[in-house]
């Protein structure tokens, strides 16, 4: 179970295409976790990380719309919430001991995360560019 970076989700903007190759990295260790049959406590640290580096990475999506004036930025921003509770329910059940929810979880975040660069992101990148933003 990988996702591998394909260089069509590139957005043209330096900074968040590393961070979502650092996204696409968080989500493959867990992957790897999951095939290794690890521990709910590393599933668990994984998610913790994926958690933690994906508020970052909305956080200084949300700052750049905000600062090249992103008329959207009100409407985008439930997306970033519903992420991160989604991600958040899925620590929950992983803490709970559910192990069904591995393979569900995983392609829940690699259908997320082309949706996110493909879809949602390609929405601003246009109108931040032409504004200055690289």
């Amino acid at each position: 179970m990988a996702i591998i970076w394909d260089k069509s989700w590139e957005i043209g903007l330096k900074d968040i295409d590393a961070q979502h190759k650092q996204l696409v990295d968080i989500i493959n260790e867990l992957g790897e976790a999951m095939k290794s049959r690890k521990t709910n406590d590393v599933l668990s640290k994984v998610l913790k990380e994926l958690d933690d580096y994906t508020r970052k990475h909305f956080a200084f999506e949300e700052a750049m719309m905000k600062r090249f004036g992103y008329e959207d930025l009100v409407a985008h921003k439930p997306l970033h919430t519903k992420f991160i509770q989604q991600i958040k329910d899925f620590r929950q059940q992983v803490d709970d001991g559910s192990i069904s929810v591995g393979v569900k979880m995983f392609n829940f975040l690699g259908d997320w995360l082309r949706g996110h660069i493909r879809g949602t992101d390609t929405q601003y990148v246009e109108v931040v560019k032409a504004k200055g933003a690289k």
